[in-house]
């Protein structure tokens, strides 16, 4: 069975419904009917919490600004109908907050049901300062990587890959050749993995 590593990513994409969501989700579907198997490392747990805090802040900052422009404004009859806009726009914006929380966690409880979530170790954890050295790597960034190198090392699959939409970190040719080495190919783009993943099991 072919291992499919995908990260915090992944987690936002199908959370957030973002553009890739569909293929997220075709993934995560193959892994439920046991036709890969889908594994993340722990890190991107607490990763995808804190950016789900950090954009609820910004929101909150928009509101906020937002209703304080408000109540610069005089308020002429145009302005009380402007009044009522801004008032829908801040509900929306403060309801979305609720529903993508909520639905960051269904997300994680469902991926907790069909992946396998790599545990940060203390082999992983030095092999991550290790690349925050000689690859120049955020330490975010180097935890991701160090857990799947080291779930490789540990399995040794014949068939893999890791899907990861960050280009710029991920991208560069020594992170591809620490991958390659292990016999894991790094793809960008959740749709170009959904396709790869079919091909691999020839549909």
């Amino acid at each position: 069975m072919a291992i499919v590593y995908v990260e915090t990513n992944f987690i936002l994409e199908m959370g957030y419904r973002q553009a890739e969501n569909e293929f997220c989700e075709r993934i995560a579907e193959l892994a439920e009917n046991g036709l890969i198997a889908l594994v993340i490392p722990s890190f991107s747990i607490g990763e995808s919490y804190e950016t789900s805090h950090r954009r609820e802040k910004e929101r909150d900052s928009f509101v906020n600004d937002l209703q304080a422009r408000q109540a610069q404004l005089n308020y002429s009859s145009e302005i009380g109908r402007l009044e009522i806009h801004i008032k829908t726009v801040t509900d929306i914006l403060r309801g979305s907050v609720v529903t993508d929380f909520n639905r960051l966690n269904l997300v994680l409880a469902r991926l907790a049901n069909i992946a396998e979530f790599i545990s940060l170790n203390p082999s992983s954890l030095i092999l991550a300062q290790e690349y925050q050295t000689t690859l120049r790597m955020e330490p975010q960034d180097s935890l991701i990587l160090s857990s799947v190198v080291s779930h490789l090392s540990e399995t040794n699959p014949s068939e893999c890959c890791f899907l990861n939409k960050n280009v710029k970190d991920f991208g560069q040719p020594r992170v591809r050749n620490e991958l390659r080495e292990r016999n894991c190919r790094i793809i960008y783009s959740f749709e170009q993995g959904l396709n790869y993943i079919s091909s691999t099991l020839g549909s």
